[in-house]
C-alpha cells in the first residue's frame, strides 16, 4: 500500500454503534430487534410485481443519473399531495436511499470547518454525513420535558458563526416526536433570519399515530430547506435502497 498516509475526514468517523448492535443481534434468533428501523411489513405487491416486468422487459440498464423522469414525476406529485408544496420534478434526484440523499446534500451545501446543527438525541449518521463532507457536527437539544421536541431558543443558543445548516427530523429518529406546525414554521424563520440551510429528514413522514406531519418545506418563502425522502419505512423497502431528495428551484 502506499507509504503516504490517508488524510481523507472520512478517516475520522466513528463506527456506527447502531451497526454494531446489528450484527451482534444478528447472530442471536431470539433477539428482539429494536436496533434499526425495519418495517415487520413488505414491499407492496405491486411495487414487485412492477419491478419483475421492468426486468423481464430489459429495464435494467443505465438510466439519467438523477432518477428515472417517471419516478421524479411521481415523487413531485406524492409530495405536493402530501404536504401541499408544489413540486416540479426537476427539483427531485432520486438517491441510493435517505442517507445517500442526505451525505449527498451536505457535501454540496457544506465545506471544510463549516457546521451542521443536528438534533439531540441524534442518528449518528447525521454526524457521519457532516464529517464525511469535511464539516463539523454539533448538537442541539430535543428535551425529554418537551416530549422530544426542541425549542427554537434552544436551536438558536448551538448557532455559530460558522454554523451552515440545521438538521430537522419529524417524526424523529429515534424519538419518535412528531413536531407541531408552529416548532417546525419557528425553525424555518430561525434558518431565515440566520441565513441557514435547513435539512429535513422525512424518513418516517407516514408513521405518526394519527398526529399531522408538516413539512418545513410548507413554509419556505426563500429556497432554503432540502427536503430528504425515502421508500424504505413507508412502503418497507430498506434494502431495496431507494429514495429522493427535493430541492430548492434557484434556476
Amino acid at each position: 500500500m502506499p507509504s503516504s498516509s490517508p488524510s481523507s475526514p472520512v478517516l475520522r468517523i466513528p463506527r456506527s454503534g447502531i451497526r454494531s448492535l446489528m450484527e451482534l443481534a444478528l447472530a442471536d434468533p431470539q433477539a428482539i430487534h429494536l436496533e434499526v428501523g425495519e418495517p415487520d411489513g413488505r414491499p407492496p405487491q405491486h411495487v414487485v410485481a412492477a419491478v419483475t416486468e421492468a426486468v423481464a422487459r430489459g429495464g435494467a440498464g443505465y438510466s439519467s443519473s438523477v432518477g428515472l423522469p417517471e419516478l421524479r414525476a411521481a415523487a413531485a406529485v406524492r409530495v405536493a399531495r402530501r404536504t401541499g408544496v408544489r413540486v416540479d420534478p426537476e427539483q427531485v434526484v432520486v438517491t441510493h436511499g435517505a442517507m445517500h440523499g442526505l451525505a449527498m446534500v451536505m457535501a454540496t451545501l457544506l465545506g471544510p470547518g463549516d457546521e451542521v446543527l443536528v438534533p439531540d438525541p441524534v442518528f449518528p449518521n447525521w454526524a457521519m454525513a457532516a464529517i464525511a463532507s469535511g464539516a463539523v457536527p454539533r448538537t442541539y437539544q430535543a428535551r425529554r420535558t418537551e416530549g422530544f421536541v426542541p425549542l427554537v431558543a434552544d436551536v438558536e443558543a448551538a448557532i455559530t458563526d460558522r454554523t451552515r445548516a440545521i438538521v430537522v427530523c419529524s417524526p424523529n429518529n429515534p424519538t419518535g416526536a412528531v413536531y407541531p406546525a408552529d416548532t417546525v414554521a419557528g425553525l424555518v424563520e430561525l434558518a431565515r433570519r440566520h441565513d441557514l440551510w435547513l435539512l429535513s429528514d422525512e424518513c418516517y413522514e407516514q408513521i405518526t399515530f394519527g398526529v399531522p406531519h408538516v413539512s418545513p418545506a410548507l413554509y419556505d418563502t426563500d429556497g432554503r430547506v432540502v427536503v430528504v425522502h425515502t421508500m424504505s419505512k413507508t412502503f418497507a423497502m430498506t434494502g431495496w435502497r431507494v429514495g429522493f431528495v427535493v430541492a430548492p428551484d434557484h434556476r
